[in-house]
């Protein structure tokens, strides 16, 4: 339960902050001394993968606590 918790709270992060999300990642996935620039379609795709990561964090906890595992 709280790992589905975690993941809705952080796709509704990243949802709301995909810029602010994206570029910490990078600058934690790269060196002081790289230069990068992202695409536009990055901070949309970035936003979307939020809004699925929260649907779907929500859906699987209002899905067990109605007693449908199989």
């Amino acid at each position: 339960m709280i790992l589905r918790v975690l993941l809705a709270v952080f796709g509704v992060v990243e949802f709301l902050f995909p810029r602010r999300l994206a570029d910490a990642s990078m600058s934690l996935a790269t060196t002081d001394d790289s230069e990068y620039e992202l695409r536009s379609w990055v901070y949309t795709v970035a936003r979307v993968e939020g809004l699925c990561i929260a649907a779907l964090a929500l859906w699987y906890g209002r899905r067990a606590s109605s007693g449908d595992d199989e």
